[in-house]
Parts: structure tokens; C-alpha cells; sequence
């Protein structure tokens, strides 16, 4: 099967460590991204979309980039300092 389009997504942990994954398929990639950003886990996340024009050649393109996201712990303390009597 060749592919037309691919998405990549590229990511850091809030300990500074890069990831990165490949997705032939947008919703896919768009789960992915979801995930990780409902996990907390990241404190940046960019996704790279390429129209392929040979096996996996092609030029990138930034579609998204979320930068300064928050660890679950600074969420929670962000909530309890706000409304602390939700806790």
C-alpha cells in the first residue's frame, strides 16, 4: 500500500526527554495527541504533517505545536489553589 500523507508527532516529557511517533492515518495521530495530552505527560507536543511523494519522503509542515503544557501535579495545585474547596 503506498501512502500520501503522514503525521509525526514529536514531544517532550516534563523531564526533558524528546519522543517522537509516526502515523499514517490523521485520527490516529489525532487520538494519540489527545492521550498524551489528557495523561499530563507532556510539557510540549508538535505534530509534523508530510505529503509523501516517495516512500516516507516528503516536506514537513508544523500543524500543531503546544508549548508550556502542565504536569498533572501543577494542574491539581493550580485547581486546589483556585477553589480550595473542591478538596
Amino acid at each position: 500500500m503506498k501512502y500520501k500523507e503522514k503525521w509525526k508527532i514529536v514531544y517532550k516529557s516534563h523531564a526533558g526527554e524528546w519522543d517522537q511517533f509516526s502515523f499514517y492515518d490523521y485520527a490516529t495521530c489525532r487520538g494519540f495527541k489527545d492521550k498524551l495530552i489528557n495523561a499530563y505527560t507532556c510539557s510540549e507536543i508538535k505534530i509534523y504533517h508530510y505529503e509523501l511523494v516517495g516512500r516516507n519522503i516528503g516536506q514537513p509542515r508544523c500543524v500543531f505545536n503546544a508549548v508550556g503544557l502542565v504536569s498533572y501535579d501543577q494542574a491539581v495545585e493550580d485547581v486546589e489553589r483556585m477553589s480550595p474547596h473542591m478538596f
